[in-house]
């Protein structure tokens, strides 16, 4: 069978899928209670779900919606299941309303609003009506109950209306045509210069009171009603206000999970006496990927997510494995380097590439040592001096640690340490960790630089970074599915291009894990974009602050290891600033980091951020973050003030990576005094 026509990790986006694809896919968030403990579909209290895109709302609303609570029953048994259930789902997007029609031409926002919110009854009231009369017809027992339903709904409308109450779709049909002469009406009044519109219902009889009259006709065991109004991105302010209301004005039974992006959410006022809807006391707010990221469980979750993947793509190769068996196997198929705390089989090339003495980083730091002390003494001396140096920092065998030692080298130099004796002490501690021995620096700079310093190896000898293994990939995905998904379907894409067959026969190389995560990191840059003026500054800043991380990583003494997040005073930051950084977070370019960082000389709790691990390839930084950078409030203007120039932010960052290079200091003079070193 030819597997590979398709790839496994194409459809990314639940808006792809059919209901019955949903449930096929669906993964439940390993640990107690999965996703029902998180969205809490019984409970009365109603939810905000939040979170970047792709981080997985859509599909978990779908999977608490009836079409996929009925597929999960028996067949015979939808009623009573859902008697058990306790809830039934009621999905809509509220993209579809295409809000925009609801405004302006030529008539106040009062009188859109009542159209809006007559428009929406009459939408969420059609939804309900549909989700009910597909109970009633798989429970013939519920007939006799319909008509007596059918008027209590009719008894909500503010005007008598004739209905043949033999049947809900009599009313659903009547309810239908209300809304299409509502569509016709707002699609010409741009034309005709009017709203010809009776409103027959007053705001919420409907969305509040079908659940009720339901229970009344036909519950023995209360049902919840749960409006899963998803996308609430997609309509205007006036419009969320609305939304907002009805949050607060709910009913028993009635309850509301609301979806939206994290920059969605424009306002939390109602149009009860223009207040504000409080969190905790009338709406929970769940920050989905965040959550994620923060959650033990999310690794075996992505896991489970490829492995199901994997199993319906392959059919009968991986049968004899359940989910749970292949995603404990999963590293198994991506080739990797071997957990060797000296990288010797990723540095062995450099063994066989060059000649000990022409490493490029032993040449760099001749070169450095030659101009500091170049005006000094006799050529001879100087090469003396340099050679003895090189000799005592050199390990031939293990590149990693050469360049541990030099890493300690260059932090003396910082310190103006007589630099041979250094080069000396260096040579015996790093003897010392060889053979196990007590040593004093070498062991502790490799444990927290050693990505750090292989990173440096590669890009001095002209190597690509490199990033593989499926943890890495889950940790870069940040808590969204949609990302690692694109991840592993670009990785897919480039191990067919380069003649592989992924999954069955071969491991995946690092080349096709390389390749495909950098071109997902490039997609998600894109993905992430949005248009306007603050789009184009967000753009700026990521750019700066990717480009400072970059130069610290590649410094000779870095100040931080695998640095991608910085901390902020965000008082003491211009409102210029904290817009762009604001934009910046809820278009998921930077990840908040909810506990804060402790100033270490005041003691106040600065605002903590990280750049999205999904951005790192592209800059050749880090997946995993670990050392935090604090900006003083001129460098955080550098890099988020939209007034900064460019040549601004160079001569600042110029500042700050100066202390990390060699001479260390912009003010040092470019030679060495005789204390330094004695020949």
């Amino acid at each position: 069978m030819n597997y590979y026509s398709s790839n496994p990790f194409n459809i990314t986006k639940a808006v792809d899928f059919t209901d019955e694809q949903i449930l096929s896919n669906w993964v439940d968030l390993p640990g107690d209670g999965g996703f029902n403990h998180l969205i809490k579909p019984l409970s009365a209290m109603p939810m905000f779900i939040v979170g970047g895109k792709g981080s997985g709302k859509t599909h978990i609303m779908r999977h608490f919606s009836y079409p996929l609570q009925k597929l999960r029953f028996n067949a015979d048994e939808v009623f009573t299941s859902l008697q058990d259930d306790g809830y039934v789902g009621i999905y809509y997007r509220l993209g579809g309303l295409n809000s925009s029609r609801f405004h302006y031409k030529n008539f106040s926002d009062e009188v859109w609003l009542d159209v809006f919110a007559y428009y929406i009854e009459l939408i969420i009231a059609q939804l309900t009506l549909s989700t009910v009369n597909d109970i009633i017809k798989k429970s013939p027992d519920l007939q006799n109950n319909v008509s007596p339903f059918i008027s209590k709904v009719i008894d909500l409308f503010d005007t008598d209306i004739q209905i043949d109450t033999s049947k809900v779709d009599n009313l659903i049909e009547y309810i239908r045509k209300l809304q299409k002469d509502i569509d016709y009406e707002v699609n010409n009044c741009a034309f005709t210069e009017k709203l010809n519109i009776k409103i027959l219902v007053t705001r919420g009889s409907l969305i509040f009171g079908i659940p009720n009259c339901f229970n009344e006709a036909f519950c023995e065991k209360e049902v919840l009603f749960v409006y899963l109004l998803d996308e609430l991105e997609n309509i205007l302010e006036f419009q969320q206000k609305y939304i907002n209301t009805l949050v607060r004005e709910k009913v028993h039974p009635s309850s509301f999970r609301i979806g939206s992006r994290l920059f969605g959410i424009r306002t939390l006022m109602t149009y009860s006496a223009d207040e504000e809807i409080k969190e905790s006391s009338e709406y929970e707010r769940l920050h989905l990927d965040d959550l994620m990221r923060r959650n033990p469980n999310y690794n075996k979750f992505s896991k489970i997510l490829c492995a199901k993947r994997l199993i319906k793509h392959f059919e009968s190769e991986f049968n004899l494995l359940n989910e749970d068996q292949l995603s404990q196997k999963l590293s198994e198929l991506f080739e990797y380097y071997s957990n060797d705390t000296l990288f010797s089989t990723q540095t062995n090339f450099i063994l066989k590439k060059f000649n000990h003495k022409d490493r490029p980083y032993l040449k760099k730091l001749k070169n450095q040592l030659y101009m500091y002390v170049k005006f000094q003494y006799s050529k001879s001396s100087i090469d003396h001096f340099i050679d003895n140096i090189l000799l005592n920092l050199g390990i031939y065998e293990y590149p990693i640690l050469e360049k541990v030692n030099i890493l300690n080298f260059y932090s003396g130099w910082s310190k103006n340490k007589n630099l041979l004796e250094l080069s000396e002490f260096i040579k015996q501690d790093s003897q010392y960790f060889l053979t196990s021995q007590n040593d004093k620096i070498t062991s502790s700079k490799l444990s927290h630089f050693n990505y750090d310093l292989l990173a440096q190896l590669l890009r001095e000898c002209d190597k690509k970074q490199e990033y593989f293994g499926i943890d890495t990939f889950i940790n870069m995905s940040s808590g969204t599915p949609k990302n690692y998904l694109t991840i592993l379907k670009f990785i897919y894409q480039w191990a067919i291009f380069y003649g592989d067959e992924p999954f069955v026969r071969d491991k995946i190389s690092i080349k096709s894990q390389n390749t495909g995560t950098l071109e997902a990191s490039r997609w998600f840059e894109r993905d992430a974009m949005f248009i306007g003026w603050e789009g184009e500054q967000v753009q700026k800043s990521i750019n700066r602050l990717a480009t400072l991380f970059r130069e610290v990583r590649f410094s000779d003494k870095p100040s931080e290891c695998s640095l991608t997040t910085f901390s902020i005073d965000y008082s003491n930051t211009s409102s210029a600033s904290q817009l762009i950084l604001d934009y910046a977070v809820r278009h998921s370019y930077l990840l908040k980091i909810p506990r804060g960082q402790k100033d270490r000389n005041t003691k106040r709790i600065d605002d903590k951020y990280r750049l999205n691990p999904m951005l790192c390839p592209k800059w050749d930084l880090p997946i995993y973050s670990r050392g935090t950078i604090s900006f003083n409030s001129f460098e955080t203007e550098a890099i988020f003030n939209p007034s900064t120039s460019q040549d601004d932010f160079e001569t600042t960052m110029k500042k700050r990576i100066s202390k990390m290079n060699v001479p260390f200091d912009l003010n040092k003079p470019t030679y060495e005094s005789k204390s330094l070193f004695d020949l």
